[in-house]
């Protein structure tokens, strides 16, 4: 607020002295993603549910989800384009599961070649109502915290659990700045501080080897400057 009058004082004319705050950003409620699927899962409204489960894959913002048009998705390749990024992030395209194809295809022809309602804040009200009603019904009173947002953090913070190099997990984002997406690496350690046996490890010499692991899910750690091993890792 104080940069924004400030510019608004420069590009104005307007005499003042810029007064110093200090911002301590709170840590946002994070939740692993079995609590993400049981919360969708709750959810009683079905297009509610199709809106939380795509912001949950694809990681996008709720007004990038909007402006999603069918000729985005690509069923073949199972992935969804976001071609209307906000916030001067990159446009991406980001694989999704057929699963949620498939819960795409249910949706209804209302709004053109839109999959969902293109207007913003049009699904606030169903979704604030439904989301008191699924942490009432599962006893789980922190879901109230849950907001179309949250599932950006927890694609990413789950992402990054699961071993995705933070490069592909900035590319899946959006960001233009790995620093943005570094403190998705500060939220993980928060939240997976207590799990520390969540990888399989395993280490090869050579190409051969290595291209197998990846081929079954692995992904490359670093290499062992002493034993000349290439170092792997799973989640369990």
């Amino acid at each position: 607020m104080v940069n924004a009058y400030h510019s608004y004082c420069k590009m104005f004319g307007i005499q003042w002295e810029k007064i110093k705050v200090k911002y301590q950003p709170k840590m946002p409620y994070i939740p692993m993603e079995q609590e993400c699927l049981l919360f969708i899962g709750a959810l009683t409204g079905k297009t509610i549910s199709i809106v939380c489960r795509t912001l949950f894959e694809t990681g996008c913002r709720i007004g990038e989800l909007h402006q999603i048009e069918r000729t985005d998705v690509n069923e073949e390749t199972c992935v969804i384009t976001i071609q209307h990024p906000e916030k001067g992030s990159n446009p991406r395209a980001v694989k999704v599961s057929p699963e949620l194809l498939g819960l795409l295809k249910t949706l209804p022809l209302t709004y053109g070649n839109h999959l969902f309602n293109p207007k913003n804040g049009s699904y606030d009200g169903g979704f604030y109502l439904q989301r008191k009603r699924a942490a009432d019904r599962l006893g789980k009173p922190q879901f109230i915290k849950i907001h179309f947002h949250t599932f950006r953090h927890a694609r990413a913070s789950t992402d990054i659990a699961n071993g995705v190099p933070l490069f592909e997990v900035k590319e899946n984002l959006g960001h233009k700045s790995i620093l943005n997406t570094e403190k998705s690496v500060h939220w993980n350690k928060q939240l997976y501080h207590e799990k520390n046996d969540r990888y399989y490890f395993a280490s090869v010499s050579s190409d051969e080897e290595a291209g197998k692991l990846i081929e079954s899910g692995w992904t490359h750690v670093c290499n062992n400057p002493y034993s000349g091993r290439m170092l792997f890792r799973k989640a369990k």
